[in-house]
């Protein structure tokens, strides 16, 4: 934060910084000076489709202020249709508006866009609200969660375990020898057959 203020004070009013700033002020939980900075961006280049979206989505989604994000996002879209971050926004606003089947419509095409772990748990959530469990499930499990955590969780509050690889017909990996400057040798497979016993040696 120190460095951004530092560059404001030379660079008074860059965007980049004051997005940069707007974010790490959200983070912090400065959920005010986060919009203050957005703000500033957008009155002075109102066509900053980031800006709009970054704006709208701190006001819905730390402020619960659906109503007074909507336009913003929208604004955000008209500038940058094909945007998977700004449909997921527009998206998630329109569902907590209650128009589920527009958000739907959405957040499935900011999904087949880009495979990302918030789209994913709004879409998935969305379709769990209007019933389309099956659905909400398949965008759970098309989504490897990693650091995000157990999607499941959000559309489904006891899920099925997934099997282990093993119990759907697959095998274990074959370990592979460490390679050598020698030739590629093959090792023998193993036999149960039974060996002559050595010949004793004289004394």
């Amino acid at each position: 934060m120190a460095a951004l203020e530092r560059g404001l004070a030379v660079f008074e009013g860059d965007p980049a910084l004051l997005y940069a700033r707007a974010m790490a002020q959200e983070r912090a939980n400065n959920i005010d000076a986060a919009l203050s900075d957005l703000r500033r961006i957008i009155d002075d280049n109102p066509r900053d489709a980031q800006a709009l979206n970054a704006y709208a989505y701190t006001l819905a989604e730390r402020r619960a202020a659906y109503e007074e994000a909507l336009p913003y996002v929208k604004r955000a879209h008209a500038l940058a249709p094909e945007s998977a971050a700004i449909l997921d926004s527009l998206g998630w606003i329109e569902l907590k508006l209650g128009r589920q089947e527009r958000a739907i419509a959405l957040l499935t095409e900011a999904w087949e866009r880009l495979k990302d772990a918030e789209i994913a748990a709004h879409l998935g959530e969305a379709l769990w609200a209007e019933g389309r469990h099956a659905e909400a499930r398949d965008v759970a499990l098309g989504y490897d969660p990693g650091p995000f955590g157990p999607l499941l969780a959000l559309v489904d509050p006891t899920p099925s375990p997934i099997p282990p690889p093993t119990a759907i017909g697959t095998s274990a990996p074959t370990a592979v020898p460490a390679s050598t400057d020698g030739p590629d040798v093959t090792p023998p497979e193993a036999t149960t057959e039974p060996t002559d016993s050595p010949t004793p040696v004289p004394t």
